[in-house]
């Protein structure tokens, strides 16, 4: 248990390849709720979240699959809903 099975590189590839005829339909997630759910702070939380997706956006191009389509295949940061009420005070300003 908690072991990688298989190659993610190739899994995600064929799936991205997979789901071209479906422009709308994301197949890859970065989350870091079990950061948020071991007791990491919210900066820690979201800094592994974006490292994690970094790395997937590396070794996904790097296997030769363009980082626009990559990109568009990443279906959400998940993270707790404290650190994206942060996230969305510093990116969009208070909501009303």
């Amino acid at each position: 248990k908690g072991k990688e099975k298989g190659d993610m590189v190739q899994t995600a590839k064929a799936l991205i390849e997979a789901i071209q005829p479906l422009p709308f339909y994301r197949v890859l997630n970065v989350t870091a709720l079990s950061l948020n759910n071991a007791g990491a702070y919210i900066s820690q939380e979201l800094g592994y979240a974006l490292a994690w997706g970094n790395e997937y956006m590396n070794q996904l191009t790097e296997a030769g699959i363009p980082a626009a389509v990559v990109a568009t295949s990443v279906s959400a940061l998940t993270t707790s809903s404290k650190l994206l009420n942060s996230v969305r005070l510093v990116c969009c300003g208070p909501t009303s």
